[in-house]
């Protein structure tokens, strides 16, 4: 996707930056393992895993839209802050109706969730704190 972002932003005259492309593909070969184990383990018997799943996505998805509403909003748009809270906030929902009827799951889904997005958040802005 960054890719062909890449080569758009070309043909509309805009510049465009090699290292972006190599740093989201490392990205994706690093995120794209951990979301299938997240998938994988939606579906577990135990309830700690089963729960557990989707928060480090929530997390990334609710932290970061957090983090640049107040810290980076003159650099990104606001339909992408809001957006990045929906899709996060969406992924919670489809997690907990998918596990509705199993309450302890739904406890570490909500709770690993609500520390993903705290540590997240925490994480961004100090590591922000640093390059700024």
């Amino acid at each position: 996707m960054v890719a062909g972002y890449d080569i758009a932003s070309q043909l509309r005259g805009y510049t465009w930056s090699s290292s972006f492309v190599v740093f989201w593909l490392a990205m994706a070969v690093v995120a794209g393992p951990v979301v299938g184990i997240e998938a994988s383990w939606l579906d577990s018997e135990e309830d700690i895993r089963a729960g557990m799943a989707v928060a480090p996505l929530v997390g990334v998805l609710v932290g970061e839209g957090i983090y640049s509403l107040r810290e980076i909003a003159a650099t990104t748009s606001t339909e992408y802050r809001i957006g990045s809270i929906i899709a996060g906030t969406g992924v919670l929902i489809a997690a907990g109706y998918r596990l509705r009827s199993r309450r302890r799951a739904l406890g570490w889904l909500m709770g690993g969730s609500l520390a993903a997005v705290a540590i997240f958040t925490i994480a961004i802005g100090v590591l922000g704190g640093v390059e700024g």
